[in-house]
């Protein structure tokens, strides 16, 4: 089965970072737990262990361009596999887009439109359904308008600032997602009603595991 690449996210203060160079090529044989790209943030540049053994099918975002944090980087399938592409340059086009003025914020559902005729990158939609933002109340920076990754990453960034304590996760989860710089608005509960655990957030923070 295939097994998505992330860009790991290392601390609170981590939106995004930059994939300095790959350490394989595509269609090279990868081992789990070795290196296998190098990330460079504002603060390190640190090489990110492949998260399972098999096959680098798919490189999402090339040495040098930006992807925020959690974004699909690549690939890995097993030897013979040939999974669906993700579609290539929606996390790298995220890198280059302006920031706007006012970060765009989440509103609530029920605003009539349908996001599946927003117009947003593909690597965007995917985003916005799993931090569960619509993309209709998402202002796009991309070309023609188009919603790009950094854009709804900075509107569940901005919903998750209003929210503060009603964030549904449980005092234990609340106070290990600030021990180790996750945001909960990142992480999927599994709980009664959606509620966030301590370990919906260690699947988070190590998605290979899960899978």
């Amino acid at each position: 089965m295939a097994q998505n690449v992330i860009m790991p996210k290392w601390g609170l203060t981590m939106k995004e970072g930059k994939v300095a160079r790959w350490l394989k090529a595509e269609g090279q044989s990868v081992e789990k737990g070795e290196p296998l790209f190098e990330v460079e943030t504002d603060k390190i540049t640190n090489s990110v262990e492949a998260p399972d053994s098999g096959v680098l099918f798919q490189i999402v975002v090339p040495a040098g361009d930006v992807a925020p944090v959690l974004a699909v980087v690549g690939v890995i399938a097993s030897a013979g596999e040939a999974p669906e592409r993700v579609a290539a340059g929606a996390a790298s086009a995220a890198g280059t887009a302006a920031t706007p003025a006012a970060a765009p914020a989440a509103q609530p559902a029920g605003d009539g439109k349908d996001d599946s005729f927003v117009p947003a990158m593909p690597a965007a939609r995917k985003l916005a359904k799993e931090l569960g933002v619509r993309l209709s109340a998402v202002a796009g920076t991309g070309p023609k308008g188009n919603i790009t990754v950094k854009d709804v990453q900075a509107a569940a960034d901005a919903a998750a600032a209003g929210a503060g304590p009603a964030v549904n996760a449980s005092p234990q989860a609340v106070e290990f997602a600030k021990k180790m710089g996750i945001d909960l608005s990142q992480v999927r509960g599994t709980g009664e009603g959606g509620k966030i655990s301590k370990a919906d957030i260690l699947r988070a923070m190590n998605p290979a595991a899960s899978g």
